[in-house]
């Protein structure tokens, strides 16, 4: 009996140890979800910020790119999340079944082998001994671990698309309230509608001017230029709002390279220089089509097919 006994505890404590597991996954799903409706609420303010400002035919001065790219990068973390609290979850709800079917196991075995004894010891007893023999026979392995687990205030999470199924509270459904747009084409969709170009292109070192950085670089479409470090990053290392610059093609540093002139800003621009950013193609054919997305951008009076001095 105190072997019993102790399972019993333990399942008990298994039980308070899967709820504060479900309590601590749902919050981070929780803390994600509320990241991503953070970003997508960001993301819509910023086009409807771009609309007014071109409908007043006024130049935008925040790029949507960039924040429809965080909310890409929030909306890929929700579902590493969710997909982290389902193997989580489905996991410790199969060892705590496992668990407690060896409770139950155990319990009908002792109960079996007390009452057998009773049996026969007391052969005046007998038709009641038989009785409760029927009756822990009867018991449902299945039905008396769902009834335990119902007890314990536990349920089960809806399956996932594979059909395996999690456990959660009765009062914190995490699956309930989702971000908007957050299915991978629609997200793409809107990644597609905020960048017109991007591709890999190579900047050239600050200080040693032979030298030349891999970088990702994307073209927004509301005309600003961005230098990622790689393709996955989501904030850029530079940002160039093209309206008010100068392109021109720069034969003397390579090939197929061209600098973007961009003219000093704040208190200081009156005396201060402009700033030349120089990014090399990989060919002379990506280098065209590079000229021809920033054109859109830039007035044709600011670009320069010859020579930069």
């Amino acid at each position: 009996g105190r072997e019993a006994s102790d399972l019993t505890k333990n399942m008990f404590v298994n039980s308070k140890q899967l709820e504060a597991s479900g309590k601590r996954l749902s919050k981070v799903i929780k803390t994600a979800r509320s990241k991503c409706m953070d970003s997508w609420v960001a993301y819509a303010k910023a086009v409807q910020e771009r609309q007014r400002l071109e409908l007043a035919d006024k130049h935008v001065t925040r790029d949507p790119f960039v924040a429809c790219r965080l909310y890409d990068r929030d909306v890929a973390n929700l579902r590493k999340q969710e997909m982290q609290y389902r193997k989580e979850m489905t996991r410790l709800f199969r060892d705590f079944k496992v668990e407690d079917g060896r409770r139950i196991d155990k319990t009908q075995s002792i109960i079996l082998d007390y009452l057998l004894a009773q049996k026969a010891m007391f052969e005046d007893g007998i038709k009641f001994t038989e009785s409760a023999i029927d009756a822990v026979k009867g018991i449902d392995r299945e039905t008396d671990v769902n009834e335990f687990i119902r007890q314990a205030d536990l349920i089960v999470a809806p399956s996932d698309s594979k059909g395996k199924r999690a456990a959660a509270l009765h009062a914190d459904n995490v699956f309930e309230i989702q971000p908007p747009h957050r299915d991978p084409k629609t997200l793409s969709r809107l990644y597609a509608q905020e960048c017109q170009r991007q591709s890999v292109l190579y900047r050239q070192g600050k200080f040693l001017k032979t030298t030349w950085k891999k970088s990702h670089v994307v073209l927004s479409r509301s005309g600003f230029f961005h230098q990622f470090d790689s393709k996955n990053a989501v904030q850029p290392e530079v940002t160039i709002c093209l309206r008010d610059c100068q392109v021109n093609l720069a034969p003397k540093e390579d090939a197929c390279a061209f600098e973007i002139v961009e003219p000093s800003r704040g208190i200081f621009s009156v005396v201060g220089g402009a700033t030349r950013h120089y990014y090399k193609a990989e060919s002379e054919e990506e280098l065209v089509d590079w000229m021809i997305a920033i054109k859109k951008h830039i007035p044709e009076s600011k670009i320069e097919i010859n020579d930069s001095t």
